[in-house]
């Protein structure tokens, strides 16, 4: 029996209730039209909806949904989630990604060299691709890679067979309440189902809880290999899940030799009179920002800022100051008000400025640019103080640079 008949067969019966109805949402809806189970399905879209929800014995989280929210349904009905349905009646075919930054890339990349290989292979997760969306493409000869971010792992019951753990950052700190309840949420990609997982010396031995599988947990220093900068810190971790699976490292190399990189990471967006922009709009943590400037060379101007939610930014200035005296910081949003003071309180040498909002820093850019430098737009925030998420951002700064007198925020 393949996962999708497993699943079927567990919601048989129950009156299913929707928890959210974002692009996961919509995908469960769209599996129950598929399945012809559609009839007894209540929607809740927002919290003020959700005491639709009562009368539901089975209840389908959304990652953006916390359990908590749901916690008063929990003595009559089950709550699960896509992840949590799709680990438990089919772990044993999936690869899983999970870190606070770098995980979309590097499963991915993964993805790309399994098929390369010649490997029947589906995808699916955080990338934007829902899984349910994949599942009736699941046979029992297919890998399966997922993206999972601790949304989508924090009330997984089960686990992958193998599982691969990049890093753990300060994130998400609004949604988990705290770092440790984030790195909680994480570590459930490791459990008594796995046969590996492979996790960098960026995530604390602490978190990791092996509940007697401590062989079974393959650690790894994260580096650079300049043959291949798109995988960035984490091409140790998919050279070793590719031999793990069966693929030489030969093969892997050719294949990462083709492989394109993602939208907004490291992406050039355009070079103009000399100058390259480029977008890192998904860094949204210091330590990716950081990892960006290792990359590219004459970052000249650093473009930072977005939603406030409280994380630590003093060793990262004081890194910058030390490391990057070049480069020139361009502060917007809520985030970047509080930057500007640290750098004050630090009495830091730092040069920067506060332009408000995406249109003035581009503005500011253009004036003070000179061939040969490169703007970087690595935000070490989320978008959402002013756009609705950080594809919205991209595009504004891309529309900013390439048709600036079309642009709109």
């Amino acid at each position: 029996m393949d996962t999708q008949q497993k699943i079927l067969e567990y919601l048989e019966h129950h009156k299913i209730g929707l928890a959210g109805y974002g692009a996961e949402g919509r995908s469960t809806h769209a599996f129950l039209e598929r399945v012809g189970r559609s009839s007894q399905v209540i929607i809740a879209d927002n919290d003020a909806d959700f005491d639709l929800l009562s009368d539901c014995a089975l209840i389908f989280r959304s990652p953006g949904v916390h359990p908590a929210k749901l916690a008063r349904f929990t003595p009559h009905a089950e709550i699960v989630s896509q992840t949590s349905l799709c680990l438990k009646f089919g772990g044993e075919r999936i690869i899983a990604v999970t870190g606070t930054k770098g995980k979309s890339t590097t499963s991915s990349a993964l993805a790309y060299v399994l098929k390369h290989a010649g490997l029947p292979v589906v995808f699916s997760g955080n990338i934007g691709i829902p899984h349910f969306d994949q599942v009736a493409d699941v046979s029992n000869s297919h890998y399966w890679v997922m993206e999972l971010s601790a949304q989508q792992l924090i009330d997984a019951t089960h686990a992958p067979f193998l599982g691969l753990w990049l890093n753990l950052f300060q994130e998400h700190l609004d949604y988990f309440g705290s770092f440790e309840n984030y790195g909680a949420a994480k570590s459930r990609i490791f459990g008594k189902e796995s046969q590996v997982l492979i996790a960098s010396t960026d995530v604390p031995t602490a978190c990791i809880h092996t509940e007697g599988n401590s062989a079974k947990v393959h650690r790894y220093t994260p580096e650079i290999m300049r043959e291949y900068p798109i995988i960035g810190y984490n091409y140790n971790a998919l050279i070793l899940a590719c031999r793990r699976l069966g693929v030489s490292d030969e093969t892997t190399h050719l294949a990462l030799a083709s492989f394109q990189p993602l939208p907004s990471r490291l992406e050039t967006v355009a070079v103009i009179d000399g100058v390259r922009y480029v977008d890192d709009c998904l860094a949204t943590v210091p330590e990716a920002v950081l990892h960006a400037l290792h990359q590219l060379d004459g970052v000249r101007f650093l473009i930072l800022g977005g939603k406030d939610r409280g994380i630590a930014y003093t060793q990262f200035l004081t890194i910058i100051a030390d490391s990057f005296p070049d480069t020139h910081l361009v502060l917007i949003g809520e985030t970047g008000t509080r930057l500007q003071q640290h750098i004050a309180e630090l009495q830091l040498t730092i040069r920067n400025d506060y332009t408000g909002d995406l249109p003035g820093a581009i503005v500011l850019v253009k004036e003070l640019a000179c061939s040969g430098d490169v703007c970087l737009l690595s935000p070490a925030a989320p978008s959402y103080d002013t756009y609705k998420d950080y594809q919205k951002k991209s595009e504004h700064y891309r529309a900013l640079i390439l048709e600036p007198n079309n642009a709109r925020g």
